[in-house]
């Protein structure tokens, strides 16, 4: 059985990703406003004729699959880790698996739990004070289009600073999961014995939501 709460954060995500209201999104699919509104609601899951029609406009394919993604990122040469939206590792790049656990598998693990101290500013709304706090923002729900931090990282394995964006990714699973990538640049090790992540700058992209009157 599908799960309509995968659905219904799938639809939205995919709604705002093209800049359009229910309205302007029924229209696109053949479905009045209301059909578009319960589905995103979560109380009608998108029949399979439907479903297919949203697979499509995505494009998503095989290489959308969770599968892809854990390949994708287990294998890339930069510092990448995929995130679910409960903040478990599910996969990350050799590079990261160095800079956060000193090589050790991540996989399985929460991701704040490898940081032993970090603060983010939204820039727009306020304040995020932890990495969980990404779900309440919306980041799983089609709310964020992307955000970029620009941040010195101080762990146990060196100093470096890091421009690091952090992509929602839909994939043929109708999950919503959490892409950070980043190019690391040593810096000096911080003079206070400071461990952990500060953030300097945050650029926060939001996908508009144009309300139905």
């Amino acid at each position: 059985m599908l799960d309509s709460n995968k659905w219904a954060s799938f639809v939205r995500a995919h709604r705002l990703s093209q800049n359009l209201n229910q309205a302007g999104f029924a229209k696109v699919m053949g479905v009045s406003q209301q059909t578009v509104s319960r589905w995103e609601s979560g109380t009608q899951v998108p029949e399979a004729p439907m479903q297919d029609k949203l697979k499509a406009q995505l494009r998503v394919t095989a290489l959308n699959s969770i599968a892809f993604w854990k390949h994708r990122v287990a294998n890339a040469t930069s510092i990448d880790v995929l995130i679910a939206s409960d903040m478990t590792v599910i996969a990350a790049s050799h590079r990261a698996k160095l800079l956060f656990a000193q090589g050790a598998e991540m996989a399985g693990t929460k991701f704040q739990d490898l940081i032993p101290h970090h603060e983010i500013k939204s820039g727009e709304g306020g304040k995020i004070h932890s990495i969980e706090q990404l779900r309440e923002i919306g980041f799983f729900d089609g709310l964020i289009r992307s955000i970029r931090l620009e941040m010195e990282w101080h762990l146990q394995s060196g100093s470096c600073a890091c421009n690091t964006d952090l992509w929602p990714v839909m994939t043929s699973d109708q999950t919503i999961v959490g892409h950070f990538i980043g190019a690391p640049v040593p810096i000096p090790a911080d003079e206070s014995g400071f461990r952990g992540i500060r953030v300097k700058k945050t650029d926060v992209r939001l996908n508009r939501d144009n309300h139905d009157d």
